[in-house]
């Protein structure tokens, strides 16, 4: 749905600025952001909460937000949505934006420059087609009127970061030479368990170069046990065990002393018989 919503989101007046953008060096798309978006100081969520509606107190959160503008709005929009119990909705719709933006740069560009022609057309095609949450229709319409639209891509990403810890979620990727059959997936989702005490959703991520094995991260762990990391352990293995004692024993030899000395002995004198 998110590239149907894309391409219809899309004008044609847009096309041709949009890949000018995209092809700008990235200290030119920096520039292109507005003032009150590049030069703002973090503020934080409660003071968000506070402008969004006069209403919210000082707020605490279960999770140390991002010090970032985009991440203290996420933070906020998050207990917009718990007040309101639509979080799962809230949650769809941050995402369904998250995937947008990582389908096309060109767009993301064009969200950054802050171009509120664009960005209107954008999120009001989204409203028509994805039917968001009324948190999130609101949270839209207060980015348009504090002109923080350049900053919904960091915060769409942000937003699921913070569901992720709020839901003691981890990341966790399999890397395996060939699509593994449902008993050895089953095996490496054990495994994986067995490196967090937080929930996961494995993925899968099939890479012949491995040549076989498996490699498996969970959070900060990692698991290597691929074919090409053994070869290469074991070719670093034989040259440290070839190359590095030819070079102690080279060291460590030393050419014996040449003795000097002469023996002073009788010269031996032979004797011949005749039968």
């Amino acid at each position: 749905m998110a590239l149907n919503l894309l391409s219809k989101s899309r004008l044609a007046l847009t096309s041709q600025r949009a890949s000018g953008l995209a092809r700008a060096p990235l200290s030119l798309r920096m520039k292109a952001l507005p003032l009150n978006v590049r030069f703002a100081s973090v503020a934080s969520p409660s003071l968000i909460l506070s402008h969004f509606d006069p209403e919210y107190e000082s707020v605490s959160f279960p999770f140390q937000p991002p010090h970032t503008n985009s991440g203290s709005h996420a933070a906020a929009l998050w207990q917009i949505a718990k007040d309101q119990k639509e979080g799962e909705q809230v949650e769809e719709d941050m995402k369904f934006f998250s995937e947008i933006f990582t389908e096309d740069r060109a767009l993301t560009d064009l969200f950054g420059s802050g171009d509120e022609k664009i960005c209107r057309a954008v999120v009001g095609k989204f409203k028509d087609v994805a039917k968001p949450a009324a948190s999130t229709v609101r949270f839209l319409e207060y980015l348009d009127k504090t002109k923080k639209y350049p900053l919904l891509h960091s915060i769409s990403t942000d937003y699921e970061e913070i569901i992720k810890r709020v839901k003691n979620e981890v990341d966790a990727e399999l890397t395996v030479a060939k699509e593994p059959s449902s008993a050895e997936l089953e095996a490496y989702k054990k495994e994986a368990a067995e490196m967090t005490s937080g929930q996961y959703d494995l993925q899968v991520k099939v890479d012949p170069n491995i040549l076989g094995g498996y490699i498996l991260k969970v959070g900060g762990r990692r698991t290597d046990q691929s074919v090409v990391s053994m070869q290469n352990a074991l070719l670093q293995a034989l040259e440290q065990h070839y190359e590095e004692p030819e070079a102690s024993l080279e060291a460590e030899y030393t050419r014996p002393k040449q003795l000097d000395f002469k023996l002073d002995l009788p010269p031996c004198q032979f004797t011949s018989t005749k039968e």
